[in-house]
């Protein structure tokens, strides 16, 4: 009896183990993807406020590209709307940004800047994710 008591516990903490491992893995991962995420928003607000057409749209268009990319490998994560959401706001400034209204892409970028916060923190492993 004593010996299948011990086998649950080990399992119990290799698997609590594994858990909090594969937490410390997925907030690192989604961290530098936001972090970098960011960065790329910022250079792209920059130059729209310049109104800088070629380098906006192609800014714009690697960040689409980065994003996508990026947006799957969140999605194998967690599973959120607003990743999605996020895409289609990246849409709205390159439709914005064709028709050269650097008005509404700024807009639209800082609504990116704040939809990119709120994913982070959502997205985001804590203690109350095991709890």
């Amino acid at each position: 009896m004593k010996n299948k008591n011990l086998i649950k516990t080990i399992i119990a903490i290799a698997f609590f183990a594994a858990l909090l491992g594969a937490g410390i893995w997925e907030n690192f991962h989604v961290k530098k993807i936001f972090r970098e995420l960011d960065q790329k928003i910022e250079k792209l607000k920059t130059e729209i406020e310049e109104e800088n057409l070629d380098a906006s749209k192609s800014s714009a268009d690697e960040l689409i590209v980065w994003w996508e990319k990026n947006r799957r490998l969140l999605e194998t994560i967690v599973f959120a709307p607003d990743l999605r959401l996020f895409s289609v706001s990246l849409g709205e400034i390159k439709g914005s940004l064709a028709a050269e209204d650097f008005q509404n892409a700024a807009s639209k970028v800082e609504s990116l800047l704040s939809i990119s916060r709120n994913l982070c923190q959502l997205l985001d492993f804590n203690l109350s994710d095991i709890i």
